[in-house]
């Protein structure tokens, strides 16, 4: 061999180690045909079938039980694990490869997620069907306190809608209404013709000024009490009705805070706040 000829290895094998990489990476330098070669060989991708997939799957429960389970199932991990909290879809996410605390380590994928769904509770829009904030006709009126009637919480069930049916019996009558300013209470005048003898016959109903119900924006969630002006109209003797809400986002958002606090207590971290979206 001639003194001027340098002799390479015929190929090294070097590890590439990097923070986003997810499998073992290589740079092989070898002696090829048009002189010194390199390249770099992921195994995962050359054989994808022999390591478990590069990102883990989000998990997804329902309810509050069920996330406390997996958590102790799988804990979370030191002084790195997080919740975030979503109040606008209710959701809270536990991200398990969070960042670490010292911003000068490497990152992480933050892809280890176990998300608590929330379910949306049917009787939450059975409520604000009846509780709309619009005048209905008596009849129809009626009809949705009916289906609401589960959900009243300030007035026995039998009593109000004993005032209901005595109002929806009332139909071809004529009202006229005042309220009584030491209770609060409405008053209806009704008068009908009596068709055995002429003349007419009256008769009084007291009707509260104010209707409580109570529901569950979600399934697994504090009860939301709403309370709700009952406003009547007359007109051309022919009488409206509704519910109209007082303002209750202010308890929907107690409601979420109470939630999270329960649950940043049982988890042993805090729940971020992240109420982005609709």
């Amino acid at each position: 061999m001639s003194e001027n000829t340098i002799e390479l290895p015929n190929q090294t094998v070097e590890l590439i180690d990097g923070p986003d990489n997810d499998g073992p990476i290589y740079l092989i330098t070898a002696n090829g045909e048009n002189g010194l070669e390199t390249r770099v060989v992921d195994l995962r991708k050359e054989a994808p079938h022999a390591f478990p997939p590069r990102t883990t799957q989000p998990r997804t429960v329902t309810d509050t039980a069920s996330l406390l389970a997996e958590v102790e199932r799988r804990p979370l991990v030191e002084n790195i694990s997080t919740a975030w909290g979503n109040r606008n879809v209710g959701e809270i996410t536990i991200v398990y490869d969070e960042l670490e605390p010292d911003a000068n380590l490497d990152y992480t994928n933050r892809a280890d997620h176990l998300r608590l769904k929330f379910v949306r509770d049917p009787d939450w829009n059975t409520l604000f069907r009846a509780a709309d904030g619009e005048f209905h006709r008596q009849e129809e009126f009626g009809d949705l306190i009916e289906q609401a009637g589960h959900l009243i919480i300030s007035h026995p069930a039998a009593e109000l809608m004993e005032i209901v049916d005595s109002i929806r019996t009332s139909s071809s009558g004529s009202f006229k209404s005042q309220i009584k300013r030491d209770t609060g209470s409405q008053h209806l005048s009704y008068s009908e013709e009596v068709t055995a003898s002429a003349g007419s016959a009256s008769r009084e109903l007291e009707v509260p000024r104010e209707i409580t119900l109570a529901a569950r924006p979600f399934e697994d969630y504090p009860l939301v009490e709403i309370t709700c002006w009952l406003r009547l109209r007359v007109a051309n003797g022919n009488l409206y009705l509704g519910l109209f809400p007082k303002p209750y986002e202010h308890l929907v958002r107690d409601a979420w805070t109470q939630k999270t606090g329960e649950l940043a207590e049982q988890l042993g971290v805090p729940v971020y706040a992240a109420n982005l979206g609709q």
